[in-house]
């Protein structure tokens, strides 16, 4: 209890307190909390308290029940909402900490990860935004958390948990889905003997499968497709095409800071074609994404541009890796309601210096000779769960996509720190 009142309290209260100053600019403006995707889940929440349905194939259900849950959808969503995610977001950065010292055994870094994340400006920001960032981030670094546990003592109950906090996450956001992927390889190397790699593995996926295959296989009796969600599928019309189509007729578009318009004028074309070819008269692809078989149609649509330009589709997805890690800022002056100059100078400055102390921390974590061979493959994980998450959604980098990984370059960063203090003491001897 002492241990936990040290290290891991001070960091989640001043975790807390940040989010909900920013909190209490908004209450009063609920608009200020809402983004393109916001009344979608709202209306989901709504018809799961209602009617007690879940009328959607676009959608995975834990962000809709955590709304339902933690608010009074017929009075005001926000207040509820807002600050079940502010309390969970300062729930990371103690999670943070605790990952650093278990890993490193070192209680002062672990704060200087775990504060690095409670001052992030971007956590703050989607802490306090209608949007699944903040819950999935949360969820995902239980799993991480869990299977930190695990490859510490290989005691079972841990690494069921991991897996079950994936699923959860998974149904959270599938851009998780592929996960295990990552994660059983590290598995087999860590565990010394080959039964007990084979038994460990195998209940990873089984609790994994436990978890999301039944929301595939409601998705199969309501739609006659086994899958996790529609936005999967749509992402190769909707963003994965038109970024090709836009990258090939300019490859500089790739550096502009935001690139909606272009990618949408792209769709827009496909779009048209689409319609001619099969006689669909909505106005945009995104009135079909509740239609499972159209969806699929729209799949293959845009596989057709993809498989036509591979090493473009390649390059839209690495670049992509650049614009997450070093994305556009959100529109702080948004939630504030107030233009600041003071917040972008702040916010950049903070970013500057944890990504410079993160590109340190991460060669150090894939050279350094006293890591243990379990933290090691820790390390090459959480490394590739970062490259995973830059990769995947495409070319696009809205802010939001980075919310998954700041934990990670958070503890990265805070090596890096670690080193540049200790040659600095060097350099002050010599």
């Amino acid at each position: 209890m002492k241990i936990f009142i040290r290290n891991y309290l001070p960091v989640f209260l001043i975790a807390l307190g940040v989010r909900v100053f920013v909190w209490l600019l908004i209450i009063d403006h609920p608009e200020r909390a809402l983004d393109n995707d916001s009344a979608l889940y709202i209306s989901l929440a709504q018809n799961l308290l209602a009617l007690h349905i879940f009328p959607s194939i676009l959608r995975t259900p834990i962000y809709p029940l955590f709304i339902a849950a933690t608010s009074d959808i017929s009075v005001n969503v926000l207040p509820g909402v807002l600050i079940s995610q502010c309390v969970l977001d300062s729930l990371t950065a103690a999670a943070v900490t605790l990952i650093f010292f278990r890993v490193f055994e070192n209680n002062r870094y672990s704060q200087v990860a775990g504060l690095t994340y409670a001052f992030n400006p971007f956590a703050v920001y989607y802490a306090n935004m209608i949007l699944t960032e903040t819950l999935f981030t949360f969820l995902f670094v239980l799993m991480f958390c869990f299977l930190v546990f695990f490859f510490r003592t290989q005691k079972s109950i841990y690494l069921a948990s991991s897996s079950i906090m994936l699923g959860l996450s998974t149904l959270c956001r599938p851009i998780a889905l592929y996960i295990p992927l990552l994660i059983l390889p590290g598995l087999f190397f860590v565990v010394k003997h080959l039964k007990k790699k084979i038994i460990f593995c195998a209940l990873f996926i089984l609790c994994f499968f436990a978890v999301v295959v039944p929301w595939h296989l409601r998705n199969y009796n309501r739609d006659h497709r086994f899958i996790l969600s529609t936005i999967d599928e749509s992402n190769y019309f909707i963003s994965f095409a038109p970024e090709v189509l836009m990258i090939e007729n300019n490859p500089l578009s790739a550096l502009q800071v935001r690139i909606n318009e272009p990618i949408e004028h792209y769709r827009n074309l496909l779009w048209s074609e689409v319609k001619s070819r099969y006689g669909w008269r909505e106005k945009s692809p995104f009135e079909v994404m509740n239609d499972a078989q159209r969806v699929a149609l729209l799949r293959e649509e845009g596989e057709k541009v993809i498989l036509q330009r591979p090493l473009i589709f390649l390059a839209s997805h690495t670049v992509n890796i650049l614009r997450t890690l070093c994305p556009y800022y959100p529109p702080f002056s948004k939630l504030t309601g107030h233009d600041s100059r003071l917040l972008p100078i702040l916010s950049f400055t903070i970013d500057l210096l944890t990504m410079v102390c993160f590109v340190l921390g991460t060669f150090l974590s894939l050279r350094g000779e006293w890591l243990l061979k379990s933290n090691r493959v820790l390390m090459c994980i959480m490394i590739a769960i970062i490259f995973y998450f830059s990769f995947i959604p495409g070319i696009v980098g809205y802010p939001r996509f980075r919310i998954p990984i700041l934990p990670y370059i958070c503890i990265l960063s805070s090596m890096g720190f670690r080193k540049v203090l200790q040659l600095a003491h060097i350099s002050g001897q010599d």
